[in-house]
C-alpha cells in the first residue's frame, strides 16, 4: 500500500521539533510532501503550514473533510499520569472522536524512529487483513522489519474449559487454543508480507495490560494498535511511547 496524502497538524511550538527532527524523514521515507496545518496562529509562520482553525477540534475537522488524510499526524504531549483519575488524555479524547481516521500520535520527545510494534489479536479485530496490509506497508516504508506482537490470554477460556474438562485435559486444550489462534495469525500476515519473513512475538496473559507492558520495556519507537480494538482506550493509557490507530 502508498501512502499518497498525509497530513501533519501542529499546535505547540514544541511540535516544530517533531517536524524538523522525525516527520521531515518519515516525508522523505515515504516519498511524498507531508502537508502541514497548524491550530496556532503563532505557528503559521513554519513554512508551508496552513492555518486551519485555533479550535484543536475544528481544526481536525476542518482536515479530514478537506483533505481526507490516509493518516493524520499529531503530536502527543505529556500528561500526567495522575489526571486520568479527573479527565481523559487530549490524545485518547482525538482517537474516541475521530475513530474512522489513521491517526499517528507522536512522543513530543521522539528523535528518530527505529522500531515498530504492530499489536494484534485475532478475535477482536475488524478488517483484519487491511490493519496488517496498513501498517506493515507504513513500517516497511520506513525501513523497519516490524514485530508482531500477540498475547494470548488462558484465562480468558480457562473457566469455561475447567468446567467440562478435567485439569489435564484443559491445559491441552488452551495450548491446542493457542496454537490455532497463531496459525490463523499467521496465515492472515504470510497474506500480507507474501514470501518475505517476519517476526512475531508471543505473550501470555491479558492483551491490554501484556502487549503495552511489552512494548514499554523494550522501547518501541511506536506501537500499531487496530481501531476495532474493544479495549483500545486501555492501550492508549498505558502505551508510553508514540502510538498508531489503524
Amino acid at each position: 500500500m502508498k501512502f499518497e496524502n498525509v497530513v501533519y497538524l501542529l499546535r505547540k511550538e514544541e511540535d516544530i521539533k517533531v517536524y524538523e527532527e522525525v516527520i521531515k524523514n518519515i516525508e522523505k521515507k515515504l516519498g511524498v510532501k507531508i502537508k502541514l496545518y497548524t491550530a496556532s496562529l503563532d505557528l503559521s509562520f513554519i513554512e508551508g503550514a496552513e492555518y486551519a482553525e485555533n479550535n484543536l477540534y475544528d481544526s481536525i475537522e476542518y482536515i479530514i473533510n478537506g483533505e481526507k488524510p490516509e493518516i493524520l499526524i499529531l503530536t502527543k504531549h505529556k500528561f500526567d499520569p495522575f489526571s486520568l483519575i479527573f479527565s481523559k488524555p487530549e490524545f485518547i479524547k482525538i482517537a474516541e472522536r475521530y475513530e474512522n481516521t489513521n491517526l499517528l500520535f507522536l512522543d513530543e520527545n521522539i528523535k528518530s524512529i527505529d522500531s515498530i510494534a504492530i499489536a494484534l489479536d485475532i478475535n477482536n479485530s475488524i478488517n483484519l487483513d487491511k490493519y496488517i496490509d496498513e501498517t506493515y506497508s507504513f513500517s516497511k516504508y520506513l525501513g523497519i522489519e516490524p514485530d508482531f506482537i500477540y498475547s494470548f490470554s488462558p484465562e480468558y477460556y480457562e473457566l469455561a474449559v475447567k468446567k467440562t474438562h478435567v485439569e489435564r485435559e484443559a491445559k491441552t486444550i488452551l495450548e491446542e487454543m493457542l496454537n490455532e489462534n497463531v496459525n490463523r495469525l499467521k496465515t492472515h500476515i504470510s497474506k500480507i508480507v507474501g514470501g518475505n519473513a517476519y517476526k512475531i512475538k508471543i505473550l501470555q496473559g491479558e492483551p491490554k495490560k501484556e502487549i503495552p507492558f511489552f512494548v514499554n520495556s523494550n522501547n518501541y519507537s511506536i506501537t500499531m494498535i487496530n481501531k476495532s480494538f474493544n479495549d483500545k482506550i486501555s492501550y492508549l493509557e498505558n502505551i508510553e511511547g508514540s502510538v498508531g490507530i489503524f
